[in-house]
């Protein structure tokens, strides 16, 4: 057990709090934790035993009271004893001023010597001694503690008031006006600072979370109480340099929340580089269904406005009057803004797409002109088939005839169906097969114009040779000179 004199040197007091204040319970037990390192402060798994003593001096003195507990069970540093569960502690050991708590780790003397120094005890094991009363002004005690009156804390110079009100587990600080009921705003209460400047001011110095924290902590394990048997949920709201504010939970590995001091917020992130910067996904809603999303400042103030100068929402079917919903990017409505409307940019919930309308009715439907570059359409089918060996193609007479009569192009819509809107790429095709028909006109007539070519080449050789023949003989009969 030798080796135990370096464990001990870091045994602490965590807490020290009575397990009950009934004066028929007397005596009494003491809530105690602590805590077990190796000699380089590394938290122990283990299993030792340990004396515990009451003394009336911080050295030597006369021993009050002791336990032993020869199988005390460490796990990660830490253990937590009720003293006086073994051997009762009496009401009578703290009818003293001072008391102190000595702490041998193995059995004394022939395990470690007892931890110097000894460990004063605060008031709250004195507490056990109410049941007496002593010097007591007012009040009672039976069982329960009530305090009717107030509770002055501090030195005659600088008092500080508190009324305690405790009905049903509730405790109220506050200074209450006896006629109006009502508690003086001024109360300011102060944890780990003699100087609150706010209503509740915690302050805590270098510690080795590197933070001032307030801790919440729900678990449910009181059966009966109606509430649903839950996971516990532990949550931390914390403050930590440089100037840095947090919300974190020991089940998250990042802060649910963090704010920088440069104003930047993060949501899921300790390190948000943006204003707002998000680590996972966003939810937008609104129990009317009417929730937008405001970019930019509205160019006109006004008063009470919460309008920006562009909004997306999603826009349930029940309020637009084309019964679609869909994602709407609108311009808000309000004195003196710009264009205002809805359907600038328009996502149905089928997936078709409006430009300048809410009722896109095609993948892409645009109420209004477009310039583009560069148009890609693809094609399911074209009409290279009119240069097929066998391909129909109606002589000019019979084309003639049909297109006088109908008033527009083979297979090209009519004029009040493309009024009603057109396919391009089907109009584009029905408009190439007429260029490809008279592309096959071009081919068939160039061929008879070579034939007529080569029909006069033959003629004008007939005629010279004639031409000919009739010189020589008007040259034979002298009437040629």
């Amino acid at each position: 057990m030798k080796h135990m004199v370096q464990f001990t040197a870091t045994l602490i007091i965590a807490v020290l709090a009575l397990a009950s204040l009934a004066a028929a319970d007397l005596p009494r037990m003491i809530s105690y934790q602590g805590r077990l390192t190796d000699e380089l402060g590394n938290p122990l798994n283990t299993t030792v035993g340990i004396t515990f003593a009451i003394y009336d001096s911080p050295i030597d003195g006369t021993r009050l009271w002791s336990e032993h507990r020869a199988s005390v069970v460490v796990s990660n540093g830490l253990f937590t004893l009720l003293l006086g569960s073994v051997n009762p502690i009496a009401d009578s050991i703290f009818a003293g001023s001072d008391r102190w708590l000595g702490i041998t780790v193995g059995i004394a003397p022939a395990g470690e010597p007892e931890i110097c120094p000894r460990t004063r005890l605060a008031s709250v094991p004195y507490a056990s001694h109410i049941g007496t009363v002593d010097n007591a002004s007012g009040g009672t005690i039976s069982g329960d503690v009530q305090i009717n009156g107030k509770v002055i804390v501090g030195s005659a110079d600088k008092i500080v008031e508190s009324e305690i009100l405790s009905p049903s587990g509730i405790l109220t600080i506050g200074k209450q006006d006896p006629i109006s009921g009502g508690f003086d705003p001024n109360i300011k209460v102060g944890i780990g600072t003699s100087n609150p400047e706010r209503g509740l001011h915690i302050k805590q110095g270098e510690n080795p979370s590197c933070a001032a924290s307030i801790r919440l902590e729900y678990d449910n394990d009181s059966p009966g109480t109606g509430c649903p048997d839950v996971v516990p949920s532990t949550w931390d709201i914390n403050a930590q340099g440089p100037n840095v504010f947090s919300i974190t939970s020991p089940s998250l590995p990042q802060p649910a929340m963090t704010i920088l001091g440069n104003g930047n917020v993060g949501i899921g992130t300790g390190f948000p580089r943006q204003e707002l910067q998000v680590n996972g996904s966003i939810s937008i809603y609104g129990l009317d269904g009417n929730t937008s999303l405001f970019f930019g400042q509205e160019s006109v103030p006004v008063q009470n406005s919460r309008w920006g100068e562009w909004g997306i929402q999603y826009w349930p079917a029940s309020l637009n009057l084309t019964g679609r919903g869909g994602l709407n990017f609108w311009r808000p409505f309000f004195p003196g803004h710009v264009n205002p409307g809805n359907g600038f940019f328009y996502i149905a919930d089928d997936g078709m797409v409006g430009i300048g309308c809410s009722n896109p009715l095609y993948r892409l439907d645009v109420n209004g002109k477009v310039h583009a570059q560069e148009l890609v359409i693809d094609l399911t089918t074209t009409c290279d088939f009119v240069f097929e060996e066998h391909y129909p193609l109606l002589s000019l007479k019979e084309r003639k005839a049909m297109v006088l009569k109908q008033k527009h192009l083979p297979n090209v819509a009519p004029a009040e169906e493309m009024q009603q809107g057109a396919a391009l790429g089907e109009t584009v095709m029905s408009i190439l097969q007429n260029v490809e028909e008279h592309e096959k006109y071009l081919y068939e007539y160039d061929e008879r114009i070579e034939r007529l070519e080569q029909l006069v080449l033959e003629q004008s050789n007939i005629i010279e040779k004639q031409n000919s023949i009739i010189e020589r003989q008007m040259k034979a009969t002298g009437e040629v000179k």
